[in-house]
């Protein structure tokens, strides 16, 4: 499919409130792939501007915003590890992603993040908004988002491809074979996740989308529309959310940019975490 890509790469630049964040430009670009039949059709994705954490949400960031909810009410399945491992390893960093997390622990720690910060939260409990998502294990729906807020939340599937994508076409966000300069997959991670930002990034100056840990994403699991759309925001039901960039235990095939994956939402991997984008006007 032929699309014009509106990437703009000249326009992205380091906030100078938050240099862990890069603001997006709006555009419009091929999402999708052939290779998978999970991955098509590839259609044409318009999405609006939005920042995203140039790293992954390291264990530090958790654990600060985790202790703060904690007092102020929230509650969450898992207290989050400091990176994971597959081999046995004496320590790990508090720079490494956090991992450990179920997608409804992610979520709530968003709204954590944007309260602390004196945001105002996305997620609540109903549609009607009032009540600020900070306990139990809910389903949010995307009628239950507040989309146009200033705070924190997990990228929607689209922003995801769109942000790790970079403006590029090929299977990885640096071309058509694996690096290892880019990534930590099986092949080069040592059995355990390595501290956010020590591989190349991509265009963008966003560290880690492929690799380290996998990511939580807002949406729903479910089969792509097979017309072009605006700001898509995952399926209307289903038990699944999806999981995007592959972890330190995947295989190249699982850090291609148009790769799927999901989990149910109560799952806690230990190459599993998630990075935060914010809606801007």
């Amino acid at each position: 499919m032929k699309t014009t890509v509106l990437m703009m790469l000249c326009s992205v630049m380091l906030l100078p409130a938050d240099d862990t964040m890069v603001r997006l430009p709006g555009g419009s670009f091929s999402m999708g792939s052939t290779l998978e039949y999970t991955e098509k059709p590839i259609r044409t994705v318009t999405l609006p501007p939005f920042m995203i954490g140039i790293h992954e949400v390291t264990y530090r960031q958790w654990k600060q915003t985790y202790d703060y909810a904690l007092k102020r009410g929230y509650t969450f399945d898992n207290t989050g590890t400091d990176g994971g491992h597959f081999l046995d390893i004496e320590k790990h960093e508090d720079n490494e992603p956090v991992a450990g997390v179920s997608w409804f622990d992610a979520v709530k720690w968003c709204n954590a993040a944007s309260e602390a910060e004196g945001l105002a939260p996305c997620y609540y409990t109903t549609a009607a908004k009032r009540d600020v998502y900070r306990k139990g294990a809910i389903q949010v729906s995307p009628a239950w988002v507040r989309w146009e807020a200033n705070g924190y939340r997990l990228p929607t599937e689209a922003e995801w491809e769109y942000a790790c994508r970079a403006g590029t076409t090929s299977r990885y966000y640096w071309g058509d074979s694996i690096s290892g300069a880019h990534v930590w997959n099986y092949a080069n991670c040592s059995g355990r996740t390595h501290p956010v930002g020590l591989k190349h990034p991509n265009a963008f100056g966003i560290y880690d989308m492929s690799g380290n840990t996998a990511e939580w994403c807002f949406d729903l699991y479910g089969f792509y529309a097979v017309k072009d759309i605006v700001h898509p925001k995952g399926a209307l039901s289903g038990d699944y959310r999806v999981v995007r960039g592959g972890g330190i235990a995947d295989q190249n095939n699982a850090l291609r940019s148009a790769s799927r994956n999901y989990l149910a939402p109560l799952t806690a991997l230990y190459d599993n975490g998630f990075r935060i984008v914010r809606t801007v006007k």
